[in-house]
Parts: structure tokens; C-alpha cells; sequence
């Protein structure tokens, strides 16, 4: 059998190496190994713009206040024209920012059905609207948006077009509204005059109509105005109005909306309303 030959001095020397390459492999693969587990870590780590949405899941801010836009729809139970209109200004009265108000006139009511909602107040107020756009006359159904837009009621393209560009401009003040108090910003008015209004209305009132234009159908009317009343004139400061309005609720009214408008049947600066 033959035995293994000794080592020379030089082949102590060669293993000595080796053994060296060997340790130094072994650290360096160790070290790979652990940067590589700290990469992995960090890259199941949340990124800043996560760790943002998160926060924003867990501390929601809260939404922008979008202005209201008011929308008046002069109508009448006495005007065979006027059903489609008061059925749009049902849908259009759930959108979130819109006020809508539905002042039913008097001036048909000689055809042979009185409405019974019908207010020469609501009458007037659209006839300064008409003075104030230098219209020669009043007709219904008639849409008044922001106080400075006349659209025919019954006509759903155009109303929807006048609505998008009122949902463009900025209102000239805010208005809010709590349970005992109206709340106005203030801003530079000049010398218009410029008054608060105050309208109470009802979700809803159905009625079979036996005379007029309307015989034997029944109406569904929305967000029907039953008080109209002016609270005074302002003159642009910040103001704060103490409002029963929680009374309005008493007498079973569905909502009030505060106006804020130039005198006269001028634009409207600013609204707002508070649903019961």
C-alpha cells in the first residue's frame, strides 16, 4: 500500500493560503447574505407617497365646502307647460349643491284653478327679476339660476348647461347656516344695495287638479316655497343673524334656505340652506 508523501515546506505554505481564501469567502458571503435580507426588508417597507395615502385613509381631511347654486323655478298648477319642469327641479333638488325652490305664481289662476300655492309675492319677485334683465315679460316655467341666469324650466340640455356654468363661478360671500343663526362673510359691496332672504319650503305636495289647462291630472310639486321673507338689508360686513329657524321644522317645513342677493331682483352672492 502505498502512503500519502510528506508535505514540503512549500506545499505549508500553499494550504496556508487556500485556508485564508477560504475564511475570507466564507465572510464575504455572509455579509452578502445579510445586506441582501436588509434590501428585502426595506424594499416591503412602505414608500412615502403609501405611507401618505395611509395617513390620509386614517385621518380623512375633510372634503372642500362646495357653494350651492339656487335655482328658482317660477311655475304654476294652472300651466299645462309646467309638469316637466317641476319633475326636474325634483331630480335636480337631490344634487348635493343645489338649492332649489319652487315659488309657484298667481297669474294663471284666472284660467280656472287657483293654485293653491300660488302667491302674488312670488309673482313680484319674478317680475323685478324680469325689470332687473330688462325682459319685457314673465312666463312660466321659468328657472332663475344664481339670480342672473333665465332658462326655460322644462328644457333639461339647457338647464344642465346654465347649471355647469353657475357651478364655475365663485360666489361673492358665504353663507352658513346653524339652528338658531345665519352666518355671512364679509366682503366689498360698494354701494349696491343688497338684502337677506329667508325661504321655508315643502319636500313635496301632490294634488289632482279638477280645473284649468291641468284638469284630471295629479301634480307632484317639490321643494314647494310656503315663506318668503325678507330679514333686512347688509351692508358687506361679517355678520352673524340670530334665525329661529329650528321653528320651521315645528311647522313641519322640509328646509330654509338664507339668500344673500343685490337688491331689486339683482344676482345672488351667496346661500345656503339647512334640510330638516
Amino acid at each position: 500500500m502505498k502512503q500519502a508523501a510528506d508535505l514540503t515546506p512549500s506545499h505549508h505554505f500553499i494550504a496556508s493560503v487556500l485556508s485564508v481564501l477560504l475564511g475570507a469567502a466564507y465572510l464575504l458571503l455572509t455579509a452578502l447574505a445579510l445586506n441582501a435580507s436588509v434590501w428585502l426588508s426595506e424594499s416591503r417597507a412602505q414608500t412615502p407617497r403609501e405611507q401618505t395615502l395611509k395617513e390620509n385613509v386614517n385621518n380623512p381631511v375633510p372634503a372642500p365646502v362646495v357653494p350651492p347654486v339656487v335655482i328658482e323655478l317660477f311655475t304654476s298648477q294652472g300651466c299645462s307647460s309646467c309638469p316637466p319642469a317641476d319633475k326636474l327641479l325634483g331630480e335636480l333638488r337631490e344634487e348635493a349643491d343645489v338649492i332649489a325652490l319652487a315659488l309657484h305664481v298667481d297669474y294663471w289662476d284666472y284660467i280656472g284653478w287657483q293654485d293653491p300655492f300660488g302667491d302674488p309675492a312670488y309673482s313680484r319677485r319674478q317680475e323685478a327679476y324680469a325689470k332687473f334683465q330688462r325682459q319685457r315679460q314673465v312666463y312660466t316655467p321659468q328657472m332663475i339660476i344664481n339670480g342672473r341666469t333665465d332658462v326655460i324650466g322644462s328644457r333639461r340640455a339647457t338647464v344642465a348647461k346654465a347649471l355647469e356654468q353657475a357651478r364655475r363661478e365663485t360666489p361673492e360671500t358665504r353663507v352658513t347656516l346653524q339652528a338658531n343663526q345665519a352666518s355671512i362673510g364679509a366682503v366689498e359691496i360698494g354701494d349696491r344695495m343688497v338684502e337677506i332672504w329667508v325661504f321655508a319650503y315643502d319636500r313635496l305636495h301632490e294634488t289632482a287638479v279638477a280645473a284649468g289647462e291641468n284638469r284630471g291630472r295629479k301634480l307632484a310639486d317639490y321643494n314647494v316655497v310656503r315663506e318668503m321673507k325678507k330679514l333686512g338689508y347688509w351692508r358687506g360686513e361679517a355678520t352673524t343673524l340670530p334665525l329661529n329657524l329650528s321653528s320651521y321644522k315645528e311647522m313641519g317645513r322640509a328646509g330654509v334656505a338664507v339668500v344673500v342677493q343685490e337688491a331689486k331682483g339683482g344676482p345672488i352672492l351667496g346661500a345656503a340652506q339647512l334640510k330638516f
